[in-house]
């Protein structure tokens, strides 16, 4: 199974202990992990400059988008996905076809 990892701006800094957890439980069970989500923010804060091209600040209206893409073309089986609250990505996600949060 094919496991992508998601978590949008406010969750950045748990997206490590996350993806660690996934992949140690995942290996047991030969699935592979992928980390879509944003990695720690450069600085601490919600600032512009915390972001980079690289690692853009993601919002729930994102995680749905990305949801949908990576799940409809089978890119992956199965989405782990995390906001601030949970409230926002569960209808982001649940907008799409083919995704049910």
């Amino acid at each position: 199974m094919k496991i992508a990892l998601m978590n949008e701006f406010s969750q950045a800094a748990k997206n490590p202990i996350i993806l660690n957890e996934l992949e140690k439980v995942g290996k047991k069970y030969d699935h592979e992990v992928f980390n879509v989500a944003m990695e720690k923010p450069a600085v601490s804060g919600d600032v512009p400059e915390a972001y980079t091209e690289e690692n853009p600040r993601l919002t729930y209206i994102h995680l749905g988008i990305q949801a949908a893409l990576l799940l409809n073309s089978k890119a992956v089986d199965f989405v782990v996905a995390g906001c601030g609250t949970g409230q926002g990505a569960l209808m982001s996600l649940n907008a799409y076809p083919g995704v049910y949060c």
